[in-house]
């Protein structure tokens, strides 16, 4: 959970400086590899597997599940 929190925090900084939550797969972001925190997150949505209370905080900072073309 703490880990967990730690990096939505991260998640909320990069949107804060770039706009958006269009987190490309291999970014790291302050020493944390956040693109692959994020690729996770996609996927255990896609899969049904993530937690409610996750998939809320997610969708309160616009979270975006799916990623525009061009972004990897």
């Amino acid at each position: 959970e703490e880990a967990w929190q730690s990096f939505y925090t991260k998640l909320q900084e990069y949107k804060n400086e770039y706009g958006d939550t269009q987190v490309p797969a291999k970014c790291v972001y302050q020493d944390v590899n956040l693109g692959g925190w994020v690729v996770t997150q996609r996927s255990k949505y896609k899969l049904g597997k993530l937690d409610r209370e996750k998939e809320t905080l997610l969708r309160h900072i616009g979270f975006t599940w799916t990623l525009r073309r061009g972004k990897t």
